[in-house]
Protein backbone atom coordinates (compact mmCIF):
# COMPACT_ATOMS: atom_id res chain seq x y z
CA UNK A 1 0.00 0.00 0.00
CA UNK A 2 1.22 3.31 -0.87
CA UNK A 3 1.88 5.40 2.23
CA UNK A 4 2.31 9.11 1.94
CA UNK A 5 4.85 9.69 5.10
CA UNK A 6 4.05 13.64 5.33
CA UNK A 7 0.80 12.81 5.36
CA UNK A 8 0.23 14.88 8.57
CA UNK A 9 1.39 18.37 7.21
CA UNK A 10 -2.10 18.22 5.40
CA UNK A 11 -4.20 17.87 8.45
CA UNK A 12 -4.46 19.83 11.76
CA UNK A 13 -1.49 18.58 14.03
CA UNK A 14 -1.72 19.52 17.49
CA UNK A 15 0.49 19.26 20.50
CA UNK A 16 3.70 19.34 18.14
CA UNK A 17 7.09 21.03 18.56
CA UNK A 18 8.15 23.69 16.14
CA UNK A 19 11.48 22.81 14.81
CA UNK A 20 14.21 25.75 13.57
CA UNK A 21 16.37 23.10 12.07
CA UNK A 22 14.21 22.16 8.27
CA UNK A 23 17.08 20.64 6.96
CA UNK A 24 17.46 18.53 9.68
CA UNK A 25 14.34 17.48 10.63
CA UNK A 26 14.26 16.19 6.82
CA UNK A 27 17.31 13.96 7.30
CA UNK A 28 16.47 12.54 10.42
CA UNK A 29 13.03 11.60 8.79
CA UNK A 30 14.70 10.11 6.47
CA UNK A 31 16.70 8.27 8.34
CA UNK A 32 13.88 6.73 10.25
CA UNK A 33 11.79 5.75 6.89
CA UNK A 34 14.66 3.53 6.36
CA UNK A 35 15.57 1.64 9.93
CA UNK A 36 14.07 -1.10 10.71
CA UNK A 37 11.10 -2.12 12.31
CA UNK A 38 11.44 -1.23 16.11
CA UNK A 39 8.74 -3.85 16.13
CA UNK A 40 7.42 -7.04 13.96
CA UNK A 41 4.39 -7.18 11.85
CA UNK A 42 4.27 -10.56 13.58
CA UNK A 43 4.27 -9.53 16.99
CA UNK A 44 1.90 -6.71 16.15
CA UNK A 45 -0.56 -9.16 14.34
CA UNK A 46 -0.30 -11.73 17.71
CA UNK A 47 -1.19 -8.87 20.26
CA UNK A 48 -4.25 -8.24 17.97
CA UNK A 49 -5.21 -11.82 17.99
CA UNK A 50 -5.03 -11.79 21.72
CA UNK A 51 -7.50 -8.70 22.36
CA UNK A 52 -9.44 -10.31 19.61
CA UNK A 53 -9.66 -13.08 21.53
CA UNK A 54 -10.02 -12.04 25.37
CA UNK A 55 -13.38 -13.17 25.54
CA UNK A 56 -12.71 -17.05 24.86
CA UNK A 57 -9.61 -16.70 26.78
CA UNK A 58 -10.97 -14.52 29.84
CA UNK A 59 -8.15 -12.08 29.78
CA UNK A 60 -6.94 -9.28 31.99
CA UNK A 61 -5.14 -6.01 30.59
CA UNK A 62 -2.21 -4.43 32.53
CA UNK A 63 -0.91 -1.39 31.27
CA UNK A 64 1.87 0.48 32.81
CA UNK A 65 5.05 1.79 33.23
CA UNK A 66 6.53 5.26 33.48
CA UNK A 67 4.98 8.40 32.55
CA UNK A 68 7.36 9.78 30.79
CA UNK A 69 10.34 7.42 29.90
CA UNK A 70 14.39 8.57 30.09
CA UNK A 71 16.62 7.41 27.63
CA UNK A 72 18.62 6.13 30.96
CA UNK A 73 15.95 4.17 31.68
CA UNK A 74 17.59 1.12 30.12
CA UNK A 75 18.00 -0.33 33.33
CA UNK A 76 15.06 -0.46 34.92
CA UNK A 77 13.76 -2.77 32.56
CA UNK A 78 14.39 -6.67 34.06
CA UNK A 79 12.65 -4.45 37.64
CA UNK A 80 9.45 -3.39 35.64
CA UNK A 81 9.31 -6.55 33.89
CA UNK A 82 9.23 -8.28 37.47
CA UNK A 83 6.72 -6.23 38.44
CA UNK A 84 4.76 -7.57 35.99
CA UNK A 85 4.81 -11.33 36.74
CA UNK A 86 3.59 -9.92 40.34
CA UNK A 87 0.92 -8.41 38.89
CA UNK A 88 0.23 -11.39 36.82
CA UNK A 89 -0.05 -13.93 39.59
CA UNK A 90 -2.42 -11.72 41.55
CA UNK A 91 -4.91 -11.16 38.41
CA UNK A 92 -4.50 -15.08 38.02
CA UNK A 93 -5.85 -15.59 41.76
CA UNK A 94 -8.81 -13.22 41.02
CA UNK A 95 -10.66 -15.42 38.35
CA UNK A 96 -8.81 -14.82 34.98
CA UNK A 97 -7.50 -17.51 32.87
CA UNK A 98 -4.85 -14.97 31.24
CA UNK A 99 -2.74 -11.79 31.34
CA UNK A 100 -1.92 -9.48 28.29
CA UNK A 101 0.73 -7.71 29.35
CA UNK A 102 1.87 -4.02 27.62
CA UNK A 103 4.46 -2.07 29.14
CA UNK A 104 4.55 1.97 28.84
CA UNK A 105 8.07 1.57 27.48
CA UNK A 106 10.39 1.74 24.93
CA UNK A 107 8.41 4.75 23.41
CA UNK A 108 6.69 6.97 25.86
CA UNK A 109 9.10 9.69 25.43
CA UNK A 110 7.05 12.54 24.28
CA UNK A 111 4.16 14.13 26.61
CA UNK A 112 1.50 16.73 25.39
CA UNK A 113 1.40 19.37 27.69
CA UNK A 114 -1.22 22.15 28.72
CA UNK A 115 1.19 25.30 27.92
CA UNK A 116 4.31 26.43 25.30
CA UNK A 117 6.05 27.52 28.02
CA UNK A 118 6.25 27.15 31.94
CA UNK A 119 7.76 30.05 34.35
CA UNK A 120 10.88 28.09 36.56
CA UNK A 121 12.09 30.92 39.00
CA UNK A 122 10.32 33.91 37.58
CA UNK A 123 11.73 33.14 34.25
CA UNK A 124 9.55 31.96 31.32
CA UNK A 125 11.22 28.44 29.37
CA UNK A 126 9.46 26.42 26.71
CA UNK A 127 7.77 23.79 28.58
CA UNK A 128 9.58 20.13 28.75
CA UNK A 129 7.44 17.59 25.80
CA UNK A 130 10.14 14.70 26.72
CA UNK A 131 13.65 13.83 25.69
CA UNK A 132 12.42 12.22 21.76
CA UNK A 133 11.94 16.49 21.66
CA UNK A 134 13.77 18.59 24.29
CA UNK A 135 16.07 17.98 27.09
CA UNK A 136 14.61 18.41 30.78
CA UNK A 137 17.53 20.84 31.54
CA UNK A 138 15.59 24.21 31.28
CA UNK A 139 18.65 26.31 29.70
CA UNK A 140 18.21 23.75 26.98
CA UNK A 141 14.74 23.29 25.56
CA UNK A 142 15.00 23.90 22.13
CA UNK A 143 13.13 21.35 19.99
CA UNK A 144 15.60 19.35 18.20
CA UNK A 145 15.00 17.27 15.62
CA UNK A 146 18.03 14.91 16.27
CA UNK A 147 16.36 13.56 19.40
CA UNK A 148 14.11 11.31 17.54
CA UNK A 149 17.17 9.41 16.54
CA UNK A 150 18.34 8.99 20.05
CA UNK A 151 14.65 7.81 21.00
CA UNK A 152 14.40 5.37 18.22
CA UNK A 153 18.13 3.82 19.62
CA UNK A 154 17.44 3.47 22.92
CA UNK A 155 13.98 1.61 22.04
CA UNK A 156 15.54 -0.65 20.10
CA UNK A 157 17.79 -1.40 23.18
CA UNK A 158 14.71 -1.56 25.68
CA UNK A 159 12.99 -3.91 23.03
CA UNK A 160 15.85 -6.70 22.43
CA UNK A 161 16.70 -6.43 25.68
CA UNK A 162 13.06 -7.00 26.79
CA UNK A 163 13.29 -10.14 24.44
CA UNK A 164 16.13 -11.88 25.92
CA UNK A 165 14.42 -11.80 29.28
CA UNK A 166 10.60 -12.67 28.27
CA UNK A 167 8.61 -13.86 25.72
CA UNK A 168 4.66 -12.12 24.85
CA UNK A 169 5.39 -9.42 26.47
CA UNK A 170 4.03 -5.99 23.58
CA UNK A 171 5.33 -2.48 24.01
CA UNK A 172 3.13 1.07 23.94
CA UNK A 173 2.97 4.82 23.77
CA UNK A 174 0.98 7.61 23.14
CA UNK A 175 1.37 8.09 19.21
CA UNK A 176 2.37 12.06 19.59
CA UNK A 177 5.07 13.12 17.93
CA UNK A 178 3.93 12.84 14.23
CA UNK A 179 7.38 12.99 12.21
CA UNK A 180 8.69 9.64 14.45
CA UNK A 181 5.29 8.25 14.04
CA UNK A 182 4.84 8.33 10.41
CA UNK A 183 8.44 7.44 9.33
CA UNK A 184 7.99 4.64 11.23
CA UNK A 185 4.93 3.25 9.41
CA UNK A 186 5.52 0.00 7.18
CA UNK A 187 3.31 -1.69 4.68
CA UNK A 188 3.05 -5.32 5.02
CA UNK A 189 0.22 -7.16 2.55
CA UNK A 190 -1.75 -4.18 1.71
CA UNK A 191 -1.79 -3.18 5.35
CA UNK A 192 -0.27 -0.69 7.38
CA UNK A 193 1.74 -1.07 10.39
CA UNK A 194 2.78 1.50 13.10
CA UNK A 195 6.58 -0.45 13.88
CA UNK A 196 7.37 2.05 16.69
CA UNK A 197 5.15 0.07 19.43
CA UNK A 198 2.69 -2.93 19.42
CA UNK A 199 -0.30 -0.56 20.17
CA UNK A 200 -0.45 3.29 20.31
CA UNK A 201 -2.55 5.20 22.31
CA UNK A 202 -4.94 8.45 21.47
CA UNK A 203 -4.62 10.93 24.19
CA UNK A 204 -7.00 13.75 25.72
CA UNK A 205 -5.93 15.94 23.84
CA UNK A 206 -5.44 15.25 20.32
CA UNK A 207 -8.69 13.37 20.21
CA UNK A 208 -9.38 16.25 16.94
CA UNK A 209 -11.48 14.66 14.46
CA UNK A 210 -9.98 16.33 11.97
CA UNK A 211 -6.37 16.31 13.47
CA UNK A 212 -3.88 14.27 11.53
CA UNK A 213 -3.33 11.82 15.20
CA UNK A 214 -7.29 10.04 14.21
CA UNK A 215 -5.91 10.16 10.91
CA UNK A 216 -2.86 8.53 11.73
CA UNK A 217 -4.27 6.06 14.13
CA UNK A 218 -6.93 5.26 11.40
CA UNK A 219 -4.67 3.29 9.13
CA UNK A 220 -2.57 1.74 10.85
CA UNK A 221 -3.80 -2.25 11.27
CA UNK A 222 -2.19 -2.14 15.43
CA UNK A 223 -4.39 -1.94 18.35
CA UNK A 224 -5.08 1.32 19.53
CA UNK A 225 -6.42 2.86 22.75
CA UNK A 226 -8.14 6.01 22.75
CA UNK A 227 -8.07 7.85 26.40
CA UNK A 228 -11.50 9.24 27.61
CA UNK A 229 -12.11 11.62 29.82
CA UNK A 230 -14.54 13.76 32.02
CA UNK A 231 -14.84 16.15 28.76
CA UNK A 232 -14.86 13.50 25.66
CA UNK A 233 -17.97 14.54 23.54
CA UNK A 234 -19.56 10.97 23.68
CA UNK A 235 -20.96 11.40 19.66
CA UNK A 236 -16.99 12.29 18.95
CA UNK A 237 -16.24 9.25 20.38
CA UNK A 238 -18.18 6.84 18.84
CA UNK A 239 -17.10 8.60 15.29
CA UNK A 240 -13.29 8.18 16.24
CA UNK A 241 -14.40 5.09 17.29
CA UNK A 242 -15.79 4.26 13.61
CA UNK A 243 -13.17 5.88 12.04
CA UNK A 244 -10.38 3.76 13.87
CA UNK A 245 -11.80 0.58 13.62
CA UNK A 246 -14.56 0.62 10.61
CA UNK A 247 -14.87 -3.19 10.69
CA UNK A 248 -15.73 -3.00 14.00
CA UNK A 249 -13.30 -6.25 15.07
CA UNK A 250 -12.78 -6.53 18.81
CA UNK A 251 -9.23 -5.86 19.86
CA UNK A 252 -8.81 -3.15 17.64
CA UNK A 253 -9.48 -0.62 20.46
CA UNK A 254 -9.27 0.07 24.19
CA UNK A 255 -11.26 2.50 25.57
CA UNK A 256 -9.05 3.66 28.90
CA UNK A 257 -11.52 5.58 30.84
CA UNK A 258 -9.71 8.40 33.32
CA UNK A 259 -13.12 9.86 34.94
CA UNK A 260 -11.95 10.59 38.48
CA UNK A 261 -14.71 11.89 40.59
CA UNK A 262 -16.58 11.92 37.43
CA UNK A 263 -16.21 8.20 37.30
CA UNK A 264 -20.39 7.91 37.25
CA UNK A 265 -20.03 9.17 33.47
CA UNK A 266 -19.09 5.81 32.32
CA UNK A 267 -22.19 4.87 32.90
CA UNK A 268 -23.58 6.74 29.50
CA UNK A 269 -20.19 5.86 27.74
CA UNK A 270 -21.33 2.20 28.50
CA UNK A 271 -24.44 2.75 27.13
CA UNK A 272 -23.33 4.85 23.89
CA UNK A 273 -20.93 1.94 23.40
CA UNK A 274 -23.37 -1.12 23.72
CA UNK A 275 -26.12 0.80 22.15
CA UNK A 276 -24.34 0.96 18.91
CA UNK A 277 -22.87 -2.46 18.98
CA UNK A 278 -19.22 -1.57 18.92
CA UNK A 279 -17.04 -4.18 20.08
CA UNK A 280 -14.37 -2.37 22.07
CA UNK A 281 -12.57 -3.57 25.63
CA UNK A 282 -13.20 -1.54 28.48
CA UNK A 283 -9.60 -0.20 30.48
CA UNK A 284 -9.48 1.96 33.62
CA UNK A 285 -6.80 4.45 33.66
CA UNK A 286 -7.65 5.60 37.83
CA UNK A 287 -4.62 8.28 37.60
CA UNK A 288 -5.05 10.99 34.95
CA UNK A 289 -7.51 12.08 36.77
CA UNK A 290 -6.88 11.96 40.01
CA UNK A 291 -3.65 14.62 39.73
CA UNK A 292 -3.71 17.06 42.48
CA UNK A 293 -0.50 20.24 43.85
CA UNK A 294 0.54 19.66 47.02
CA UNK A 295 3.49 22.34 48.14
CA UNK A 296 4.40 22.88 44.61
CA UNK A 297 4.63 18.90 43.64
CA UNK A 298 1.88 17.05 41.38
CA UNK A 299 0.86 14.09 43.60
CA UNK A 300 -1.75 11.42 43.38
CA UNK A 301 -3.78 9.70 46.63
CA UNK A 302 -3.51 5.91 46.39
CA UNK A 303 -6.99 6.36 47.85
CA UNK A 304 -8.35 8.03 44.85
CA UNK A 305 -6.42 5.78 42.51
CA UNK A 306 -8.29 2.36 44.28
CA UNK A 307 -11.57 3.83 44.45
CA UNK A 308 -12.08 5.27 41.16
CA UNK A 309 -10.46 1.56 39.65
CA UNK A 310 -12.99 -0.65 42.18
CA UNK A 311 -16.09 1.91 41.13
CA UNK A 312 -14.64 1.66 37.21
CA UNK A 313 -14.88 -2.09 37.56
CA UNK A 314 -18.05 -1.85 39.74
CA UNK A 315 -19.83 0.05 37.17
CA UNK A 316 -19.08 -2.10 34.15
CA UNK A 317 -20.45 -5.29 35.97
CA UNK A 318 -23.68 -3.31 36.74
CA UNK A 319 -24.06 -2.76 32.84
CA UNK A 320 -23.08 -6.40 32.18
CA UNK A 321 -19.19 -5.40 30.78
CA UNK A 322 -16.23 -7.03 31.79
CA UNK A 323 -13.46 -4.56 32.57
CA UNK A 324 -11.00 -6.20 30.66
CA UNK A 325 -7.89 -4.28 32.32
CA UNK A 326 -6.16 -1.16 34.00
CA UNK A 327 -3.64 0.99 32.82
CA UNK A 328 -1.20 2.65 35.58
CA UNK A 329 1.90 4.89 35.68
CA UNK A 330 4.11 2.75 37.65
CA UNK A 331 8.08 3.26 38.54
CA UNK A 332 10.09 -0.53 39.34
CA UNK A 333 11.75 0.76 42.69
CA UNK A 334 10.89 1.72 46.17
CA UNK A 335 12.75 4.66 46.14
CA UNK A 336 10.25 7.34 44.81
CA UNK A 337 6.91 8.61 46.82
CA UNK A 338 4.81 10.62 44.47
CA UNK A 339 1.99 8.38 45.23
CA UNK A 340 0.49 9.25 48.72
CA UNK A 341 -1.82 7.03 51.61
CA UNK A 342 -2.16 10.98 53.33
CA UNK A 343 -1.01 13.87 52.17
CA UNK A 344 1.02 14.52 55.65
CA UNK A 345 3.68 12.06 53.68
CA UNK A 346 7.21 13.08 52.32
CA UNK A 347 7.19 13.53 49.15
CA UNK A 348 10.18 11.65 46.92
CA UNK A 349 9.57 13.27 43.57
CA UNK A 350 11.69 12.26 40.82
CA UNK A 351 8.98 12.01 37.92
CA UNK A 352 9.71 14.19 34.35
CA UNK A 353 5.96 15.11 34.40
CA UNK A 354 3.44 12.95 36.34
CA UNK A 355 3.77 11.11 39.98
CA UNK A 356 4.26 7.58 39.86
CA UNK A 357 3.26 4.55 41.85
CA UNK A 358 6.08 2.76 43.03
CA UNK A 359 6.80 -0.92 43.82
CA UNK A 360 5.51 -1.64 46.50
CA UNK A 361 2.04 0.54 45.65
CA UNK A 362 1.82 -0.99 42.40
CA UNK A 363 1.83 -4.51 44.20
CA UNK A 364 -0.47 -3.63 47.21
CA UNK A 365 -3.04 -1.70 44.69
CA UNK A 366 -3.79 -4.75 43.02
CA UNK A 367 -4.31 -6.64 46.29
CA UNK A 368 -6.59 -4.46 46.87
CA UNK A 369 -8.65 -4.30 43.43
CA UNK A 370 -12.27 -5.72 43.13
CA UNK A 371 -11.71 -7.58 40.33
Amino acid sequence: MEFNRSFYKSFNSFQQPFYKDEILLQKVENKLNSSKPLVSIKEIDDLLNRLNSVEKNNSFIIQAGDCAEKFNDFKNIPLLLSIFDELEKIVLKNGFDDVIKIGRVAGQFAKPRSSNFEVIDGIKYNSFRGEIINSICKDKREANPARMILAYNQSKKSIDFIKKITKSFFTSHEALLLPYEANLIRSYLGELYASSAHSLWLGDRTKNLDGAHIHLLSIIKNPVGIKVGKNSNKEDLLKIIKLINPKNILGKVMLIFRLGENIKMLNDFISLIKKNNQNVIFLSDPMHANTKILNGFKIRLIDDILKEANEFFSICKANDVVPRGIHLEIYPDNNINECLKSEDEKIIFKSFCDPRLNKNQTINLFKELNF
